[in-house]
């Protein structure tokens, strides 16, 4: 077992109070923002460290592939992409789904900027999840929408897009 090292101020007991969680509970598909839940940025770095320490420790590995899906930028959609790349399972306790948002969609569009490699093979993921085609086809459309709008800070043009490729009614 990895020991963890933490700074004085940020004991375990410190953790487990102040987060409300038990450290031997965490696992490697344990979603936890460390800076949602403590109020000092310091002990929130030695959380966030430690998580990500304890789920590679669970995964057995410490390659880029394995730090990537132990870190905090992770969603279901994005998991899906990188279990078709590694050809890794990951749980996904409501299954594997498509990017419904701009934010799940940013998701994997950093996962891809991470591994650029992918982006080549994204047909694969459309060929494990059939509902993935729509969106893969118009990947580079989708990801010119985002990068214009991403700094802004709303994606109204990206959302509205995902929603036609995935053959949903616009609400408005």
């Amino acid at each position: 077992m990895t020991t963890h090292l933490l700074k004085p101020e940020c004991s375990a007991y410190a953790i487990v109070v102040r987060c409300g969680v038990a450290l031997d509970e965490l696992g490697p598909s344990d979603d936890l923002s460390a800076e949602d839940s403590l109020d000092s940025v310091d002990c929130a770095g030695c959380l966030r460290d430690l998580v990500i320490d304890m789920r590679l420790e669970a995964i057995g590995s410490r390659d880029l592939e394995s730090e990537w899906i132990a870190g905090s930028d992770t969603g279901i959609s994005s998991k899906v992409i990188w279990s078709v790349m590694t050809g890794r399972e990951v749980p996904c306790p409501h299954g594997p789904d498509v990017p419904h948002d701009p934010a799940d969609f940013g998701r994997c569009h950093r996962l891809l900027a991470r591994f650029p490699a992918w982006r080549s093979r994204m047909h694969e993921v459309a060929a494990v999840y059939p509902e993935w085609r729509g969106l893969v086809d118009r990947w580079d459309e989708l990801t010119a929408l985002y990068l214009e709008e991403l700094p802004s800070g709303s994606a109204p043009k990206t959302w509205r897009r995902m929603r036609e490729l995935r053959g949903e009614s616009d609400p408005s």
